[in-house]
């Protein structure tokens, strides 16, 4: 939902938003092993890379949405260079 900048009415009406969605940025894969998500992106158009503040804030965007769910510990992204200024 994230990832299509989806929000819900609720989100909404108390201020959240979100910079998703993004031309050419797709989840790829998901994996979790011991409480490591590892999130596999495609980025086609080159939308996830960007000024420090607004590749935090994607990547943010991303890792707390993950975090929600208990069994998840950590994030990691693939690629590597994913969210980088």
């Amino acid at each position: 939902a994230l990832i299509g900048g989806n929000l819900t009415d609720d989100e909404k009406t108390i201020g959240f938003q979100t910079e998703f969605p993004l031309s050419g940025f797709r989840l790829a894969g998901a994996s979790l092993r011991n409480s490591v998500l590892t999130l596999e992106f495609e980025d086609s158009a080159g939308q996830a890379v960007g000024g420090a503040c607004r590749v935090q804030l994607l990547r943010s965007q991303v890792e707390k949405t993950a975090m929600q769910f208990p069994e998840v510990k950590e994030v990691r992204f693939q690629p590597e260079t994913l969210f980088q200024p």
